[in-house]
């Protein structure tokens, strides 16, 4: 049992534990460094997991938790209850802690040790191990482990997970084999979708940017893209050039970062999918609008974050990215023709 940071005080066995975290895909991406590190600080534990749908494509059952119950976050709070109260817990965790609900599902647990953030609001003496309401400039990932760390847990050398099967490797790896790319080739993949317009650097920047890169480096630029959004990741390879293609459809996360481990480099905006690929070898420059770099940056050295002098993402200048996508490519031994 790790130090509750607490002298003198008497921790109970853990063998039991409920972790509650819920969100968008970033968000829940940015939470496996933390559910990580409560599996390495318990490896005898059963641990259990309530989230929504998305979480079981980044760490199915068997990977970071034993368990994972999934549910839809805004219709389900008693039938949850009901699952919650039907165990009982050693260890609670609320990884979702600007959620009133999460909170109060986590005093409801009846565990001996709830783990949580001083807030949201009022909420925070639900806790019995708590750390102060977080500040802005705080990096989510961060936050997540914080919480872990209020029960002494050490993290340390951690860092975001993102599930990939066999499987998923091996299609990805075939597909590119069948367009003439093998692990050899400097493989260049973009992400020109967004969850808005503002937070899109834009697909003429992009189509401009990938016919750069061919032209400037012989690559291969592959264009990945999820729902809605198979129209314009076309446009931007048809403005790219030759040696542009748009990959296949990623049905699963597991296949999207299947598709982005083959990457040189991986140019998106602040998205879904920069947060799986920070979860991967590939080195990534993050084009942020109005997303704050301390909060939804890159996380680690390899990787570049782009702010825009004004709060719209096509204001970063054209210049700079490709200035810093040939700074990476140079630390990987390559050159412009």
């Amino acid at each position: 049992m790790p130090s509750s940071g607490n002298k003198g005080a008497k921790s109970p066995e853990v063998r039991r534990i409920l972790i509650l975290k819920w969100g968008a895909l970033g968000d829940l991406v940015a939470a496996t460094p933390a559910i990580k590190a409560i599996r390495q600080a318990f490896p005898r534990a059963k641990i259990t997991l309530f989230s929504n749908p998305p979480y079981e494509e980044i760490a199915p059952a068997g990977t970071l938790t034993d368990e994972v119950i999934l549910f839809k976050r805004h219709r389900e709070f008693c039938k949850l209850l009901v699952n919650i109260k039907t165990h009982k817990w050693d260890a609670a965790f609320n990884l979702s802690w600007n959620s009133d609900r999460s909170a109060i599902l986590c005093y409801l647990s009846f565990a001996p040790l709830r783990v949580g953030s001083g807030g949201p609001g009022w909420l925070g003496f639900l806790y019995n191990r708590r750390v102060p309401p977080f500040a802005k400039n705080r990096h989510e990932i961060d936050r997540h482990l914080d919480i872990v760390r209020a029960l002494g847990i050490p993290t340390g050398n951690v860092k975001p997970f993102t599930f990939i099967s066999e499987k998923a490797k091996q299609e990805a790896e075939t597909g590119l084999r069948n367009l003439g790319i093998s692990e050899k080739s400097l493989l260049i993949g973009i992400h020109p979708g967004a969850s808005s317009l503002e937070k899109s650097w834009g697909e003429e920047n992009y189509g401009w940017l990938g016919k750069e890169i061919i032209r400037r480096y012989q690559a291969d630029l592959m264009v990945t893209w999820g729902p809605k959004e198979e129209q314009m990741a076309t446009r931007v390879v048809l403005a790219s050039g030759k040696r542009a293609f748009i990959s296949p459809q990623t049905i699963k996360v597991e296949n999207l970062a299947a598709l982005i481990s083959c990457c040189k480099i991986y140019i998106c905006n602040c998205s879904g999918p920069m947060n799986v690929a920070l979860a991967l070898n590939t080195p990534i420059v993050a084009l942020l609008g109005t997303t704050l770099p301390e909060e939804w940056g890159t996380y680690g050295e390899a990787h570049r974050t782009l702010k825009s002098p004004t709060k719209k993402t096509q204001d970063i200048p054209r210049d700079l990215v490709l200035q810093v996508i040939g700074e990476l490519l140079e630390k990987q031994g390559y050159k412009p023709w």
